[in-house]
């Protein structure tokens, strides 16, 4: 969760050039005046991988919001 830009967004400061830049972004729908959820643009991929002799495979979902990844979930396939 990107809770320092967000904090900063709620201060209103951030567009403070004094401020260090912060990784991250802030999460704007979850403000009350941010935009609907739905229109924040979202991409999820799922990976796969597996061991060389294939007796364990693995997944994990990664969502990006703009240069942002997240770690979703990950999940042992059977």
């Amino acid at each position: 969760m990107d809770v320092t830009p967000t904090l900063v967004a709620l201060l209103g400061l951030d567009g403070d050039p004094a401020l260090p830049r912060f990784d991250g972004r802030a999460l704007r729908e979850a403000l009350a005046d941010g935009p609907d959820q739905e229109q924040i643009a979202v991409r999820t991929t799922t990976y796969f991988t597996a061991a060389p002799d294939g007796a364990y495979r693995a997944a994990i979902e990664v969502s990006e919001v703009g240069a942002q990844r997240y770690l979703d979930k990950s999940w042992r396939v059977r």
